[in-house]
């Protein structure tokens, strides 16, 4: 009885284990979309980059960081269930720490790619302001410039590259399970090159936050959910056709309107 009893719990630890990392990170997800509502209410992110038309260190930095909690927000619900099956995973003589700590290098390396992204995005960012391409309150592109961006992205969720991307995105364990060795700086390769993938997948999507205005929260949170249902619905390889479609569509009537 004492030997079910241990084989029993044994076999529930993993499912356990899942659960906590997934309520982990959506416990973090939680408190980074409230700092970046802290940031972004009375448009104070908006007014405070405005002096970013005369760029600094000290703007730039600002503007980095924005990026970074922004992607960490709108990225981490996208990766919890990849990573919360692969660290909870009981193997022979791997992650003798432990899943939970096994977790943390995982989700390090993947953030680490999408910290270097937002650098990148808040340097285009500076770039666009300098060119009078964004409005300074919004960060939002106005006229021709946001139709191109559109009909960028809107053939790049049409493309063979994307659809590479995204199949390894939405099941990466076969990568991720062959490269897999105990302790944390393989878990933070591992978590690095699976952010590689992913930004290759979602960089356009990220880019449309130049279109819907950077400190808006509401199309934040849609670019979010459409980046999760990419990754995670059943059919949710089907959508970036769907969305490529109608994102180059509405870049082409941008692009065409007068004025």
């Amino acid at each position: 009885m004492t030997l079910l009893r241990t084989r029993a719990a044994a076999s529930g630890r993993p499912g356990r284990a899942r659960r906590t990392i997934l309520l982990g990170g959506l416990l973090l997800t939680g408190v980074l979309w409230s700092a970046i509502w802290l940031t972004h209410s009375g448009h104070a992110a908006g007014s405070h980059l405005a002096a970013a038309t005369s760029p600094s260190l000290a703007t730039a930095g600002a503007s980095a960081l924005l990026w970074m909690v922004m992607m960490a927000a709108m990225m981490t619900p996208a990766a919890l269930p990849w990573l919360s099956v692969l660290a909870a995973t009981p193997r022979s003589g791997v992650e003798p720490a432990g899943p939970y700590l096994g977790a943390a290098p995982l989700l390090l390396g993947y953030l680490t790619v999408w910290g270097l992204f937002s650098m990148l995005a808040a340097a285009s960012q500076l770039f666009l302001l300098q060119l009078a391409l964004l409005e300074p309150h919004t960060l939002r592109l106005n006229g021709r410039a946001a139709g191109g961006v559109l009909l960028l992205a809107g053939l790049w969720e049409i493309s063979p590259i994307k659809e590479a991307c995204l199949r390894r995105c939405r099941s990466p364990f076969g990568l991720l399970l062959a490269n897999w060795a105990s302790g944390p700086a393989p878990g933070y390769r591992i978590g690095f090159r699976h952010g590689l993938t992913c930004v290759g997948c979602c960089w356009a999507l990220m880019a449309l936050a130049f279109v819907v205005g950077v400190v808006s929260l509401g199309w934040m949170a849609v670019l979010t959910a459409v980046v999760c249902a990419e990754k995670v619905m059943p059919r949710g390889h089907l959508l970036p056709r769907l969305l490529g479609v109608a994102l180059a569509s509405a870049g082409v009537a941008l692009l065409a309107s007068p004025g």
